[in-house]
């Protein structure tokens, strides 16, 4: 494509961007071809909970219209201009978890260059719920040790086992201090 034309694409695409509003979402598709050429910040809320021996994560089944559709994951979501962690902490209590978000504890940065959706940072955070989870998506609890196939590499690989990590870090100490 000669250069004129890809400088006029650009210049169309920034108009067009700039007529969204910043507090307002994007939406799938346009989240997706702003993401190709970025650097996103992911907030990733890991519910965790010891049952038994086993330590048990709270994944949501995405939908099949969403990117990463069919697969289960953390909720999470990603910083919209503006925000602050409590801004995105109530979103995710409404709209991920259907059940207020009561604490939350930031366990460390991850970053993704190669992630499929983008260039991402993931914002790695163990939270609390005031109730049992209620999502609007499917959800449920799974073994960290038995995962679903259908999940998203990231999360297995990355999010789930630094969350964990830190979950029973701050058992352990917890306890000492008991």
């Amino acid at each position: 494509m000669p250069q004129n034309d890809l400088d006029e694409i650009k210049e169309q695409a920034a108009k067009l961007l700039n007529q969204v509003p910043q507090k307002e979402p994007l939406g799938t598709k346009l989240f997706n071809a702003v993401a190709r050429h970025t650097v996103g910040i992911a907030f990733e809320a890991v519910l965790l909970r010891r049952k038994g021996e086993d330590i048990e994560v709270f994944l949501t089944l995405r939908e099949n219209i969403e990117a990463y559709g069919g697969l289960w994951h953390c909720p999470g979501s990603f910083f919209r201009a503006l925000e602050t962690e409590k801004d995105v902490l109530k979103r995710l209590s409404q709209k991920e978890y259907g059940a207020k978000i009561t604490s939350c504890f930031f366990c460390q940065d991850s970053f993704e260059p190669e992630e499929r959706g983008g260039i991402c940072l993931d914002r790695i955070y163990l939270i609390t719920l005031k109730d049992e989870p209620n999502p609007i998506n499917k959800g449920m609890w799974f073994n960290v040790d038995r995962l679903p196939r259908n999940i998203v590499n990231g999360h297995r690989d990355k999010i789930i086992p630094i969350a964990v990590k830190y979950f029973l870090k701050r058992r352990k100490n917890a306890t000492k201090r008991s």
